[in-house]
């Protein structure tokens, strides 16, 4: 509902021969008129002016009502665009981030389809709560993806059950001198003490052969040292 009503100037025209008691009459008749919209009966001379003015307020009042409609359709539209476009914004979102996780894990599978945070799971086990250990062997691996010589969960489970063979005091320190030199397998150093080459076998070999009960051995020579 408007809050006023408009006394145009052109009514001051044909309400001029009003007494000031009528013309009072009349503004207090229509003051009610625009709150209430009852229209009340007069029985002077105003009541004439009192018809057309409050025609005229009545008019303006529906103009005023389909405007606000009009305002609050308007609204509305506006409000289910942003939120439709909002919904889409964070569909596409979900969408990236969904995206961004498959190619993380596309890119940690290891060659024998496992994940990469499964296969670390072997040394996690061996090491226990020694975290040297751990970092040493997860080392030991990192090289050797970087080699493209990367390690299958059956080839880290034969690599701890070699490094058992050795004093555990032993085992970092080779692990970090095969990081080191790249070798793809463990040796201690005790073996090259008499200076002839360390024989040993091969992880990787072994794992292929040993289906077959036959060990695979590998000589180390110099050059590899």
């Amino acid at each position: 509902m408007i809050e006023y009503w408009k006394f145009f100037h052109r009514y001051a025209k044909k309400t001029e021969k009003l007494s000031d008691q009528e013309l009072g009459r009349l503004v207090r008749a229509l003051n009610e008129f625009s709150i209430t919209g009852e229209r009340k009966e007069l029985a002077g001379r105003e009541s004439i002016a009192f018809d057309f003015i409050a025609d005229d307020i009545e008019q303006n009042q529906k103009a005023y009502d389909r405007k606000c409609e009009i305002n609050s359709a308007n609204a509305s539209e506006r409000k289910r665009t942003v939120t439709t476009a909002a919904d889409a914004s964070d569909g596409s979102e979900n969408d990236k981030q969904k995206q961004k996780q498959k190619q993380k894990q596309k890119q940690n599978v290891s060659p024998d389809g496992d994940t990469e945070a499964r296969a670390r799971d072997v040394f996690i086990g061996f090491a226990g709560e020694d975290h040297a250990l751990l970092e040493a062997l997860q080392g030991f691996d990192e090289m050797r993806r970087k080699i493209k010589k990367p390690l299958t969960d059956r080839a880290k489970g034969m690599l701890c059950t070699r490094l058992k063979k050795y004093p555990r005091d032993k085992w970092i320190s080779m692990l970090s001198e095969a990081t080191l030199h790249c070798w793809q397998d463990v040796y201690p150093k005790t073996e090259e003490s008499n200076g002839r080459a360390a024989v040993s076998y091969d992880t990787d070999a072994a794992e292929a052969e040993a289906a077959q009960g036959a060990p695979v051995y590998q000589r180390r020579g110099k050059k590899d040292a």
